[in-house]
């Protein structure tokens, strides 16, 4: 009789002597199979070992001659140049005194990239000098080391400036951090800084800055500033005026830098709420082919102490008069609580082709209403939630006249009733980029905006009427049938098969060639229900023939089909898209 191994494998009972050697007769073989394999894994460890130390060996006699003939030390110089020049930040940044950054890094590499990077003039010529942490004195006066420390740091800026040779120059000025209850010598050492720079004034092309009183210290002797084609500024008031008892006491008082006969781009950050300030600015308008004007902190009619505040849009009128050779526009527009005298006369902007509007809605439609833009390309219009009301006639009417050549469309008009929205698609046929709703980054991750007032029509919903309305149908007529970039920031009750008749209708070649437009590259819809069907992202372990988008994502199409953050109980985070497509905008918010 054979021992019942089920019966032992449900109950804690031990066998008797006769189970017992039932059950070692069992394992008898299997142990003697399990040593001798043990043995050999053994065996083969011991082997894998010594072959490992046998390359590890191996490698390190060869490591000398590998890198005398590795494929690095054989580039031509001027390869390793256009490589460094790649290692700096992105475009619109600028080199920084980080040693754990390019250029300085390339310093600490090896003798030859040390020469490389010397010599490499194009790695010194932008500058981003922000006063770093160990240059801040902890008393006052500086103590000896602190005083050595802040040498150290100059002898380094004129390192710098003596590299770059005489290459036009891209400059950007910052305070840097500042220490609870320490002295605030670090910012003489800023103005000391500046003044070693503007000895090499005639090189400045770009120059980024803030209104510190040490800085503008440093601007009060007028100097020439032949090659400075760009200017950005940030001012919100926190120099101290009895700081500057010999020059003007306002940022916009000042000639220098803002008189450079080749400024063509000028932007500026500022709470100020008066037009007057921009308008007495020394600058030749006439030259300026980019201009920004934002006013973060001006927001409501409390700003600035209860004084009456006058209509910016109304107030800039003579200048942007001035302005023929305009082609981007961005403006900040706070509410303003003084209504213009007599009836302002209306200007034309006849270069504008970028207009972006955010703020106060009254003042962009009166904005709108007042200023001609014949040659409009791009829009981007975002009234504010909490300034005031919003209208939508001032925007309905600019698109109904110059709809037509619009390319790139962004706008958030939760008032904007259905019908008026179907109107804005039908009259924009050649546009290629078309954004509906606040910023999708900051709506993703936060609650939506509220909407302060009464809202008759009911919160704009993106429904299917809408996606169908923009979807290409063979022997029909829709809106939009050049449309490559689509993005919704607005809730969206859309069915997954209209959604992905969409999709196919726009990878269709036969329905693109009818349209002549380009292939489509973005699809955007970021508040989907939180159980919309359609996945966000595909599954890894998806196969291509069950993927329902295999066919969109062959085509190239970048899919963004969030769910908003807060529906989600879990805190997922859905993966990061870094990167997004972009139709030649003028603007990168």
């Amino acid at each position: 009789m054979s021992v019942d191994l089920n019966e032992f494998a449900s109950t804690n009972r031990p066998p008797s002597d006769t189970e017992l050697e039932q059950l070692k007769t069992i394992l008898a073989p299997g142990e003697s199979k399990l040593a001798q394999l043990e043995k050999d894994i053994k065996a083969n460890q011991d082997e894998n070992e010594r072959l490992w130390k046998e390359k590890e060996k191996l490698l390190k006699e060869l490591t000398p001659a590998r890198s005398a003939a590795s494929l690095i030390r054989r580039l031509p110089t001027e390869i390793m140049e256009a490589i460094f020049l790649h290692a700096r930040a992105p475009k619109d940044q600028y080199a920084c005194f980080r040693v754990c950054d390019a250029p300085l890094i390339l310093l600490r590499v090896c003798k030859l990239w040390r020469n490389i990077a010397m010599h490499t003039q194009e790695l010194w010529s932008s500058i981003d000098i922000s006063i770093p942490f160990t240059v801040i004195p902890l008393q006052a006066p500086p103590s000896p080391e602190d005083l050595r420390k802040q040498e150290l740091f100059l002898a380094e800026v004129d390192k710098w400036i003596t590299r770059s040779a005489n290459l036009p120059l891209s400059l950007r000025l910052r305070k840097g951090e500042h220490i609870s209850g320490a002295p605030s010598g670090h910012l003489e050492v800023l103005h000391t800084v500046l003044v070693k720079l503007l000895t090499q004034s005639h090189r400045w092309e770009l120059l980024d800055f803030e209104s510190l009183s040490e800085t503008l210290r440093a601007f009060q002797k007028t100097t020439p500033l032949p090659q400075l084609k760009c200017i950005r500024v940030t001012d919100y008031g926190w120099y101290n005026p009895h700081g500057l008892p010999d020059g003007p006491r306002s940022l916009f008082d000042y000639r220098t830098p803002f008189d450079s006969p080749a400024l063509q781009k000028l932007i500026i950050t500022s709470n100020t709420d008066s037009p007057e300030s921009f308008n007495k600015l020394h600058v030749h308008w006439e030259n300026l082919v980019a201009l920004t004007i934002a006013a973060p902190y001006a927001r409501s009619p409390s700003h600035g102490w209860g004084d009456p505040i006058q209509s910016m849009a109304v107030g800039l009128l003579p200048t942007l008069a001035k302005c023929a050779n305009l082609r981007r526009l961005c403006l900040s527009l706070p509410m303003a609580s003084e209504s213009a005298n007599g009836g302002p006369t209306p200007i034309t902007l006849p270069s504008l082709e970028a207009l972006s509007l955010e703020g106060c809605c009254k003042e962009m439609e009166l904005f709108l209403a007042l200023v001609e833009t014949p040659s409009i390309r791009e829009l981007h219009y975002y009234p504010g939630y909490d300034l005031s009301s919003h209208i939508t006639s001032g925007f309905t009417n600019l698109l109904h006249k110059y709809g037509d050549q619009v390319e790139v469309l962004a706008f958030d008009l939760p008032t904007l009733p259905e019908s008026e929205f179907l109107s804005c698609l039908r009259n924009i046929p050649i546009v290629k980029q078309l954004s509906v709703g606040p910023d999708r980054f900051e709506s993703r991750f936060g609650s939506p905006p509220f909407y302060s007032f009464i809202n008759p029509n009911g919160r704009f919903i993106f429904t299917n009427s809408h996606i169908a309305a923009l979807t290409p149908k063979q022997g029909e007529d829709c809106s939009c049938p050049r449309l490559e970039v689509f993005r919704c920031a607005v809730k969206a009750a859309v069915t997954p098969d209209v959604v992905m008749c969409f999709l196919k209708a726009k990878i269709d070649p036969g329905l693109r060639q009818i349209s002549g437009g380009g292939p489509f590259r973005e699809l955007s819809l970021v508040h989907l229900p939180f159980e919309y069907p359609i996945p966000p992202y595909r599954p890894q372990v998806l196969d291509d023939d069950d993927d329902p988008l295999k066919d969109v994502r062959k085509a190239g199409v970048l899919l963004d089909l969030a769910r908003p953050n807060y529906y989600n109980p879990s805190g997922y985070h859905g993966p990061y898209i870094e990167r997004f497509t972009q139709y030649e905008s003028d603007f990168r918010h």
